[in-house]
């Protein structure tokens, strides 16, 4: 049984694809949202889960305002297999990508306080 991908998960992987052959690199604007929604044919909302998770997987990074530093700007390129583990743990945890960091943080607490030369956890 195979199930179509989600709308958001085929904007991740066009925009991934642009990346890895070179058509967009670190410093290059993400088109706007809208623009994304109309070239690729989904709803803004899955354009927008896209962009939490590449900056989840920190491939962009984001800001609001008018100006040259505002928008989705690439700031690396994706290498491989720890973008993707990042995004299929993001996709299967049905959590808010903005919880990643205070998972993340809880999980090095956890394997400092499991490792032997471990100090107390901070």
């Amino acid at each position: 049984m195979t199930t179509e991908p989600k709308a958001w998960e085929s904007v991740l992987a066009r925009i991934e694809e642009r990346l890895v052959d070179g058509r967009l690199r670190p410093g290059d604007h993400l088109p706007p949202e809208r623009a994304l929604s109309a070239e690729f044919g989904v709803a803004r909302s899955s354009v927008r889960e896209a962009i939490r998770v590449l900056e989840a997987m920190g491939l962009i990074r984001t800001q609001t305002g008018s100006g040259p530093s505002s928008g989705a700007i690439i700031v690396a390129r994706p290498l491989g297999g720890m973008q993707a583990l990042m995004r299929l743990q993001v996709a299967a945890s049905g959590f808010p990508v903005a919880d990643g960091s205070a998972r993340d943080c809880c999980w090095s607490r956890r394997s400092r306080a499991s490792s032997p030369s471990a100090g107390p956890p901070t």
